[in-house]
């Protein structure tokens, strides 16, 4: 987290300058980066939690179609 504070810091301060246009490009791929790392993180957590979300979720099918 730090990490990432000191850049937007970093990029805060090269934004004031320079032209206005790099600075915004210079966003944009960082969001861009942001978006990529999110969705990243999203396809890491299903494929770790989709097994036990699956055993409970067929546990429980089992259990109320039971005696």
């Amino acid at each position: 987290m730090l990490v990432l504070r000191l850049g937007i810091l970093g990029r805060v301060v090269f934004g004031a300058f320079h032209d206005a246009r790099l600075a915004w490009s210079l966003s944009d791929i960082g969001v861009g980066l942001m978006a990529w790392l999110n969705i990243i993180a999203i396809l890491i957590l299903i494929l770790i939690l989709q097994t036990p979300t699956l055993l409970a979720l067929r546990d429980c099918e089992r259990q109320k179609s039971g005696p």
